[in-house]
């Protein structure tokens, strides 16, 4: 039950953390030309920013 609860928590901290910032980094991405890579992942580089919210100051593995 915690464990569903704590999902339910992550999920909405997600849902609230994309939606105030998918137009910034989007446009990043258009600004930076990334958007315009032919390996560009939108989701992958939505993973990392958001990963990079979350633990700010770890050595994550996603980090580039």
């Amino acid at each position: 039950m915690v464990k569903d609860f704590s999902e339910h928590v992550e999920d909405f901290v997600y849902k609230l953390w994309y939606d105030q910032h998918i137009d910034e980094l989007r446009i990043k991405w258009a600004e930076n030309g990334a958007d315009r890579e032919m390996d560009f992942d939108e989701d992958r580089e939505i993973d990392k920013e958001y990963e990079n919210f979350r633990h700010p100051y770890s050595n994550n593995t996603l980090r580039e």
